[in-house]
């Protein structure tokens, strides 16, 4: 279905001569929450629509909905790490924000999953430890204290 409509899209694309791109408009277009369909593929563990997302718009960087999640911060939250490596592998420029503050890695130590908590050191900057301070003013290594008592 979503492949359908980006090939209309497309086709959209070539009758027009507007220089905007009709496919990556819909694929970035955002509902009240201010999620888009990849935000929303990620929160149902829709593994087919994330990876033809991600493919077809890598260089985009989904923000955060209203809650303050990113489609990352969700996927490491829930669990679904296959979501997890797609967004990491394909995205150029995955968004790493969450609620309150926290980032990737707070998901992950908060999910006490070892596998989790490799993925969020994976990719993030070890900067993240000074600098990303959630809502309580704890940074990553604080938070991981906190979280461990």
């Amino acid at each position: 279905m979503v492949n359908a409509l980006v090939c209309s899209a497309k086709a959209l694309n070539e009758e027009m001569e507007s220089g905007v791109d009709a496919d990556k408009t819909m694929l970035r277009m955002m509902n009240l929450e201010k999620e888009t369909a990849f935000h929303q593929a990620v929160r149902y563990h829709h593994p087919q629509v994330v990876k033809f997302l991600t493919e077809e718009d890598p260089e985009f960087t989904y923000g955060a909905n209203v809650r303050g999640q990113t489609p990352l911060y969700m996927a490491v939250e829930r669990g679904f790490g296959d979501l997890v490596d797609m967004i990491i592998s394909s995205c150029t420029s995955a968004a790493h924000t969450g609620i309150l503050g926290r980032t990737v890695l707070h998901a992950a130590i908060a999910s006490d999953d070892q596998g989790r908590i490799n993925i969020g050191f994976s990719f993030l900057d070890l900067d993240c430890f000074e600098k990303n301070v959630n809502g309580q003013g704890m940074n990553v290594m604080m938070f991981s204290g906190v979280m461990k008592w």
